[in-house]
């Protein structure tokens, strides 16, 4: 499975409890591409912050011969939803952006 991040997801449309954000963006994706999600996680973990924020940004799991039905933008949500393939960061890991360590620029 390969990572990745779909930007600028309203955050209205997305379900309020986050076990049912998998199922909502599984069919949603497959709905408009007919492509499988094996996993999803909203980087905005709390609800108080989601309500204050009007998209985010969803990270999805893939089968890496899905890639090319996705990359670099999709339609989804009556809108084109740009998608970038996502580096997994350890500590080690040096931003291409703030060159600190321990985080990837998405």
């Amino acid at each position: 499975m390969c990572t990745l991040a779909i930007h600028l997801i309203p955050t209205h449309i997305l379900p309020d409890d986050v076990d049912q954000l998998l199922d909502f963006i599984q069919k949603s994706i497959h709905n408009t591409q007919e492509v499988t999600i094996g996993a999803a996680r909203d980087l905005n973990q709390s609800p108080a912050i989601r309500i204050t924020k009007l998209a985010t940004l969803v990270v999805v799991s893939v089968n890496p011969d899905d890639i090319p039905m996705l990359l670099p933008a999709f339609f989804l949500f009556s809108k084109w939803r740009k998608v970038k393939k996502m580096t997994q960061a350890n500590r080690y890991t040096q931003c291409t952006n703030c060159y600190r360590f321990g985080q990837v620029h998405v």
